[in-house]
């Protein structure tokens, strides 16, 4: 809990030197520090919206291979979802965090 303490801590302090420059207004620092907030994670914020776009984009091109893998292994859903992995990892589709999961998953299922 100590980091967490000071954690309050520094928002506090960052509100109490805000609105004493506001000349006492804490609403007025509420917003100014929301603000400066949300304008430092704006960078954050549009990085992973252009990959959420990308990622759609790719799923878009993939999509005839992928309905075709679900019409092939339809009533074997774990074979389907297998052969739907493997295909987005050699696609390109699946993040890097994700990729020796869905390997592992994968030769395991296509084992069985």
């Amino acid at each position: 809990m100590p980091l967490w303490a000071e954690f309050v801590d520094f928002v506090y302090a960052a509100l109490f030197c805000l609105s004493t420059a506001f000349g006492g207004s804490m609403g007025l620092a509420i917003v100014v520090l929301s603000f400066a907030v949300r304008l430092a994670l704006l960078p954050i914020t549009l990085r992973l919206a252009y990959r959420a776009l990308e990622m759609q984009a790719a799923l878009e091109k993939i999509r005839p291979k992928l309905e075709r893998i679900s019409e092939r292994y339809n009533l074997f859903l774990s074979r389907m979802a297998a052969g739907v992995s493997l295909y987005t990892l050699a696609s390109g589709v699946v993040g890097l965090g994700q990729a020796m999961l869905v390997r592992r998953r994968a030769a395991r299922l296509m084992a069985a």
